[in-house]
């Protein structure tokens, strides 16, 4: 017996034909089907001790099935069990890949233990609502929106994460700190509406997308050492409105709207940024003052409505093609050509 076939119980087929199967237990079967369970909303327990290979959306709708027992899977195929909205708890040992929509909208879902997976698949826990702490030792990528509207979730462990995809975790409402020391890629929307962040720790990541951290409410303070992309990448702390001060010492270029309606930001530290976009610190109305050691280009609305702006430091003069559009939108503000600077991006006086 190895196929979903294999039910000769003449009872549990006749409620697996009628939609009516509460518990499926089969010490035997190895294989099971794509789409085998699909819907079969009675289903509440599956034990399947021996299988090894499940297909795709095997036990997907199953919204009744709370309990699952299938040990000795290494993989788990796409969209496994996608909205199996009573399913709490699961436990696989040995799989090492969660695949697309695996746990798509399983909104009961509240632990999770995966201690060799390396590779998240794309909306992988989309909408796991109930998810509250995920913990992923081994896990390297995190895949497009894979935990996007967890809104519930606040404690995230993945120590060995080098790549966090586009939208991993938009929308997490829930999330007030995150620390992936060894992420070397941002994807754009990767933490877009994480309206609780408060605390960042990215020492190795670059920005590789736009609205990295739109709409991040509650951040004041960011640091993104190693962010040193020469790409435009727009409106990445667009509506980050109570964000004061941010450090990008190696960041190359600021893209589009960048930091537009920072509202509150006081304090722009980057040093090495050559280029500065179209409406960059629009509506920034808190900042006053801005090194620009290494500008060499700036768009004529970078400033647009800084009210509050009044100095702008730059390193070229006044006369040279640099200085085209200057102020730059910035109405009341004073331009600083010739400026020499120290070490720190500070000017000499």
């Amino acid at each position: 017996m190895n196929t979903i076939d294999s039910l000769t119980d003449e009872v549990a087929l006749k409620q697996y034909l009628e939609g009516t199967l509460t518990e499926f237990v089969d010490d035997e079967i190895v294989d099971v089907d794509q789409y085998a369970f699909d819907g079969l909303y009675s289903l509440q327990s599956v034990s399947l001790p021996e299988a090894t290979s499940i297909g795709k959306y095997a036990f997907s709708r199953c919204s009744g099935l709370e309990s699952v027992l299938i040990p000795k899977i290494t993989s788990m195929n796409e969209g496994l069990f996608d909205s199996c909205t009573n399913l709490v708890s699961v436990s696989f040992p040995l799989v090492t890949l969660i695949g697309k929509n695996v746990f798509y909208e399983c909104k009961s879902l509240n632990d999770v233990d995966f201690p060799l997976v390396t590779s998240i698949g794309m909306y992988a826990f989309y909408k796991c609502e109930s998810l509250t702490d995920v913990d992923f030792p081994l896990v390297t990528v995190i895949n497009s929106n894979a935990f996007r509207n967890c809104s519930n979730l606040t404690d995230i462990n993945f120590p060995r994460a080098t790549l966090i995809g586009e939208g991993a975790f938009r929308d997490c409402t829930s999330i007030s700190s995150i620390s992936f020391d060894n992420a070397t890629s941002l994807k754009g929307y990767a933490f877009s509406g994480c309206s609780s962040l408060v605390s960042v720790n990215l020492p190795l990541a670059t920005i590789d997308g736009a609205y990295v951290f739109d709409s991040c409410h509650s951040l004041t303070h960011i640091s993104l050492p190693s962010a040193n992309t020469s790409d435009n990448r727009s409106q990445c702390f667009k509506g980050c409105e109570n964000l004061v001060e941010a450090s990008l010492p190696n960041i190359i270029e600021i893209g589009s709207s960048f930091f537009v309606t920072c509202k509150k930001l006081e304090s722009v530290y980057i040093p090495k940024a050559v280029r500065i976009d179209s409406y960059s610190f629009s509506d920034c109305k808190s900042l006053k003052s801005i090194n620009l050691p290494s500008a060499t280009q700036i768009d004529a609305s970078a400033f647009y409505a800084c009210a509050a702006l009044t100095d702008i430091y730059v390193p070229f003069a006044s006369d040279s093609s640099s200085a085209t559009g200057a102020p730059w939108g910035a109405t009341n503000a004073t331009v600083h050509y010739n400026t020499v600077f120290d070490s720190n991006g500070e000017p000499v006086t």
